[in-house]
């Protein structure tokens, strides 16, 4: 009941419900509770917030995410580690669309060279995904050829990320502390989200990060809208 009650305070502390912007499509969240399965400390599912039964799942008890307390300003996390090779996954085909906005809140445990699973699609190279490598963030659209990256070095430090593919351009930030830093490609292959495959963790390499939260918007969000996400995240877990 304690956690409960420290979630319920987080939340009126932000004033912002991220279902009053239209077209998300993902929210997990994992600071919710009432939204997470799990059992002797490992996680073996987690639901999707707006609405839809797009649920992250893993039956194997030695891949399932730890379930964390009381981590980012009270808040629970879940913690996936490379030497288990957590995920949590759905094979299951749900939106498509090359324009979207995604927010993801998190931060990597490892300095080691290797791909650290954010959030995305990685079934047999299959993208968009966000992932952290070399100590910076990265955003792919395809395979290999349309990362975008940022200059910052911000493993070991929680982060807001932000994603954004209007279908011309990508743009990526990582918001931490008082810091800002801003990454632009054109071009790329704005594929579906969703497609075959959708992950927080797991991929081709090593996870070793504290995953809290995770939006995704079909639409290219008003400067106003990613205001109010940000802020929300900022707020909620102390970034």
């Amino acid at each position: 009941m304690p956690i409960l009650g420290v979630i319920a305070s987080s939340r009126r502390s932000t004033g912002f419900d991220p279902l009053s912007i239209a077209n998300c499509k993902y929210w997990y969240d994992a600071s919710d509770t009432s939204t997470i399965t799990s059992s002797g400390g490992r996680v073996s599912a987690i639901t999707n917030k707006t609405g839809t039964s797009f649920t992250l799942s893993q039956g194997t008890y030695g891949q399932q995410p730890l379930v964390v307390t009381n981590v980012y300003n009270g808040l629970q996390i879940l913690r996936l580690t490379n030497a288990r090779f957590d995920v949590l996954t759905n094979a299951s085909v749900n939106i498509s669309g090359a324009i979207h906005t995604t927010f993801v809140v998190s931060k990597t445990n490892s300095t080691v060279n290797g791909y650290r699973f954010v959030f995305g699609s990685n079934d047999t190279f299959r993208f968009p995904l966000l992932y952290q490598l070399s100590n910076n963030n990265y955003y792919e659209t395809g395979s290999g050829s349309s990362a975008i990256s940022s200059s910052v070095a911000t493993n070991g430090i929680l982060n807001t990320f932000q994603i954004i593919h209007n279908g011309t351009a990508i743009q990526m930030k990582s918001y931490f502390g008082s810091t800002t830093n801003t990454v632009t490609a054109t071009g790329g292959s704005p594929l579906n989200i969703g497609t075959a495959l959708t992950e927080i963790g797991g991929g081709a390499g090593p996870t070793d990060f504290d995953f809290c939260e995770v939006l995704t918007y079909q639409a290219e969000l008003t400067s106003g809208q990613v205001t109010s996400v940000v802020d929300y995240f900022k707020t909620k877990w102390g970034v």
